[in-house]
């Protein structure tokens, strides 16, 4: 019995060691969204990393989530650092190119090192088209788990970026409508 049960295991770790010989352990995972407001606003919305957690749903759990904003000296919030009792890591801002792309770079507790790249397009003065890429790579014995990412995270990117469309296609009409009566009276 125990020969067997050693075989078994044996038999396990060689098959899935032999399972992650076949796959990358890179990951990419693109999403891509039209929204009615202006590329600037756009742009000035991700910058801002006080704005994230009105729109991107990985600060909305777990509960005990406590975050914290650092911003670098000319006062951009570059870094939010977080604290839970399931993870601990910190997102950060490592470049941008205004108003065309964000590069942003995610730590977290036991995991790789997570890209995110935002790129804006102008579409037209009112419209912006906005890609989100996702990309990294995983430690080899977890290779596996890249055949999951683009449905699990697709998911979450997706309701992220609708979030976003949400909250700017109402700040775009106050704010236009202002910036238009504004120019009337001058």
């Amino acid at each position: 019995m125990n020969k067997s049960i050693i075989s078994f295991f044996l038999i396990l770790i060689i098959s899935f060691t032999s399972f992650n010989f076949f796959i990358n352990s890179r990951y990419k995972i693109e999403r891509n969204i039209k929204i009615d407001a202006n590329i600037d606003i756009v742009f000035e919305n991700i910058l801002n990393l006080e704005h994230w957690t009105d729109w991107a749903v990985w600060f909305s759990y777990p509960d005990d989530l406590s975050l914290n904003f650092i911003d670098n000296n000319d006062s951009i919030i570059t870094k939010i650092i977080w604290e839970g009792s399931e993870n601990n890591g910190y997102l950060e801002i490592v470049s941008f190119n205004k108003p065309d792309s964000i590069l942003t770079k995610v730590y977290s507790d036991g995991l790789s090192v997570t890209n995110a790249l935002f790129k804006l397009e102008r579409i037209d003065h009112l419209r912006t088209n906005l890609s989100l890429i996702i990309y990294g790579k995983v430690p080899f014995y977890m290779s596996f788990m890249t055949l999951f990412f683009d449905s699990i995270l697709g998911n979450e990117i997706e309701k992220s970026l609708s979030l976003l469309e949400e909250k700017l296609i109402g700040f775009t009409y106050f704010f236009y409508i202002g910036h238009q009566h504004q120019t009337e009276i001058v």
